[in-house]
């Protein structure tokens, strides 16, 4: 098994943290530099990451990529409900790296525009809504699942990135500092 990605990527580190018990080749191929896009661009026609390949197969997107090493380690995995969470915590993740390489290219992702309007909105209300979620306990870290790890890996690439304080949200803030505390966590930090 290789697991092909950025050790920043939220969404690598995801998968890492799935696989702490597992042998797998983990394949630095950050789509930042020429030369991880060049690894990528053999496989992948999207040059997205994470890219996972196991046996010939090539997988391009990290909830395929988790569904099949679950089902793969005979794992349980998610249900419906939980993957609709998982997609509301994807929504913020992505949302932010929309913004994070659109500024990083020189546009003000403050300006009142569209894009960024709704960028922000979905921002906004996803965190709201997944506080809600976290306070009535469907989502805790004493349930360390794969949608638990999404949401601790996304936050923390937030953080990390100072891209949103969210610190005044009670219920986010204590599963944050409680999941930091996970020694599987502190084996995948995001390097900075």
């Amino acid at each position: 098994m290789k697991l092909y990605g950025s050790f920043t990527s939220p969404y690598v580190r995801r998968l890492r943290l799935i696989l702490m018990d597992v042998k797998y080749e983990m394949i630095d191929a950050p789509t930042s530099s020429p030369e991880g896009r060049a690894i990528l661009r053999k496989l992948n026609p999207t040059m997205k990451i994470p890219m996972f390949e196991d046996n010939g197969l090539v997988l391009c997107d990290s909830t395929v990529i988790a569904q099949y090493i679950h089902e793969k380690l005979d794992r349980q995995y998610l249900s419906i409900p939980q993957l609709n969470l998982l997609k509301i915590i994807d929504g913020i993740t992505d949302s932010y790296i929309q913004l994070f390489l659109l500024d990083k290219s020189g546009f003000d992702t403050t300006d009142d525009k569209m894009y960024f309007n709704l960028q922000h909105e979905r921002i906004e209300r996803s965190f709201k809504y997944l506080e809600k979620i976290v306070a009535e306990k469907q989502i805790s870290t004493t349930d360390w699942n794969y949608l638990s790890i999404s949401l601790y890996t996304s936050l923390d690439w937030v953080k990390v990135r100072k891209l949103h304080d969210f610190s005044h949200l009670d219920a986010l803030q204590t599963f944050y500092i409680a999941a930091s505390q996970r020694d599987d966590v502190k084996a995948t930090r995001i390097p900075v």
